[in-house]
């Protein structure tokens, strides 16, 4: 049975992603509106920068919550904190470089874009020097999140993330409701919330954790092990994001910004979606975690992980993918939402094909195979830029689109050959699975020809009894349809009994 404190971790954690969707999806139309397309454009590309600067911590991060935790529960809680004090201080080393580097290459950037921004030279470089400011608040900010992570106090950090993330939308929408368009007072605004968020943060890791970060204090020992992450796992958490972001800077350089306007509005409901596999992983796989787990038992695993996670993930991807288009048309207007919709068609596919890959992942990291999982993705790097570049010019977003999707779909059969080769092939009947697979693929294609309210809902409503089909006959193994339907059975019986015998 699964720990309490898991299944409340993961519900955090589905609030502190949740809250902030909901606020971007109201937010993002009347942005693209106040600011225009070309500056809204460029918002977008400041969003992507901070969210990957805030993984370029070189695994300190992810370190520091597994080191801390271990000293706290040896009792060397004084250690601990000397220890988060260091990265703290290590990781504004670095956000200071990073900070130093995007302000070098500020120039060169600009006048390679100058002709596609349509944005004033100087409001484009003022932007970004305060971009360049806000890079160093994102990295100690990963300690503070790190420490809060160590005590496992899941209800206060996504509080606080729920809060300031909902202030990255709205914080630029206050300032153009008022009338300022210009792009350093927006990213400015940005900088604000991040140093507010510094310090809530810093005054909740007072008072729960005693720890604020102080000056000095520096060790080999101590630093020795933040570096501890492996060179492997450095690589892997360093090329993942990279990929998750790649396709907005291509854009960016290839297209006009109003064009990364128009592909950066659907791409974050991808995204966000990407919680809820996420999650699953988070509650039903803790014990893979365990290097020692029982291959057999692994085998089983990899094979549910599959099955369960396409099962989830069909449906949801099947209606977003019927309502993209009509959804997209009434969000952003019938100049912008029709190509938005088929984009968010394309990408819904690429997280489709990307959700199977999620459990072996996890099995592979348990099993310990991180070199090839480090090299494969090396590989897709290079992979993903030349399909981004050749595909972006000719199809425009869509063709970024696409080559996303593909490299997802790349990603899916590396990762489960991976799986496969460490573990040997997963327990389950893999044919009944394929057969199931196709069928879906092709029930997607075909409600994705859906372009209205109705023709949508009538896509969706077929197309769910048919996936629904397919999982319970095809994908379902049979103690697990026996299990589903006692389960069904037996929350029948408990509502049809009267008041006294429940």
């Amino acid at each position: 049975m699964l720990r309490p404190s898991l299944l409340s971790g993961t519900a955090w954690n589905l609030l502190g992603l949740v809250v902030p969707l909901f606020v971007a999806v109201i937010a993002i139309p009347w942005l693209m509106a106040l600011l225009g397309l070309e500056r809204f454009g460029f918002l977008a590309l400041v969003w992507a920068l901070v969210g990957y600067a805030s993984v370029l911590d070189l695994g300190i991060g992810k370190t520091l919550i597994r080191v801390v935790s271990r000293r706290l529960a040896d009792g060397d809680r004084h250690g601990a904190l000397a220890l988060a004090s260091m990265a703290a201080q290590l990781l504004l080393l670095i956000g200071l470089a990073l900070g130093l580097g995007l302000w070098l290459a500020s120039g060169p950037l600009l006048a390679h874009a100058d002709a596609r921004t349509g944005i004033p030279a100087e409001e484009a470089a003022g932007a970004l020097a305060v971009v360049a400011a806000l890079l160093p608040m994102v990295l100690v900010n990963s300690a503070q999140v790190a420490m809060l992570s160590a005590w496992q106090d899941f209800m206060r950090l996504n509080l606080l993330r729920a809060v300031l993330s909902t202030l990255t939308y709205l914080a630029p929408l206050l300032l153009a409701l008022q009338g300022v368009t210009d792009l350093r007072a927006v990213v400015s605004s940005l900088l604000l919330v991040r140093l507010a968020g510094l310090l809530a943060y810093g005054i909740v890791s007072w008072r729960r954790c005693g720890w604020l970060p102080r000056p000095g204090g520096w060790s080999r020992e101590g630093l020795a092990s933040l570096m501890a992450v492996g060179r492997w796992m450095f690589i892997v958490n360093f090329t993942a994001p990279l990929m998750a972001y790649l396709d907005r800077f291509v854009v960016g350089l290839q297209l006009p910004l109003r064009e990364v306007a128009v592909y950066a509005a659907p791409g974050e409901i991808p995204n966000r979606l990407l919680m809820v596999p996420y999650a699953v992983l988070a509650a039903l796989f803790p014990r893979v975690a365990n290097e020692g787990a029982d291959p057999v038992e692994l085998r089983r695993v990899l094979g549910q992980s599959v099955r369960w996670l396409c099962a989830l993930m069909t449906p949801l991807v099947l209606v977003g993918v019927a309502f993209a288009v009509p959804a997209m048309t009434a969000w952003l207007g019938a100049d912008n939402g029709p190509l938005a919709g088929v984009v968010l068609q394309v990408l819904l596919a690429g997280l489709w094909l990307s959700s199977l890959s999620m459990g072996p992942m996890t099995v592979v990291q348990a099993a310990g195979d991180l070199r090839h999982v480090a090299m494969f993705y090396l590989l897709q790097v290079p992979l993903l830029l030349a399909m981004l570049w050749a595909f972006t010019e000719p199809l425009g977003i869509v063709g970024a689109a696409l080559a996303i999707a593909l490299r997802q779909g790349i990603d899916t059969v590396g990762i489960l050959w991976l799986a496969v080769r460490q573990l040997g092939l997963p327990l389950g009947r893999w044919r009944r699975f394929a057969l199931g697979l196709l069928g879906s693929a092709v029930v997607l294609v075909l409600v994705a020809t859906a372009r209205s309210w109705a023709g949508a809902l009538m896509a969706a409503v077929s197309g769910l009894g048919i996936c629904a089909a397919i999982v319970i006959w095809l994908w379902f193994e049979a103690d697990e349809r026996r299990r589903a339907w006692h389960w069904v059975q037996a929350r029948w019986r408990r509502a049809g009994a009267p008041p006294g015998a429940r």
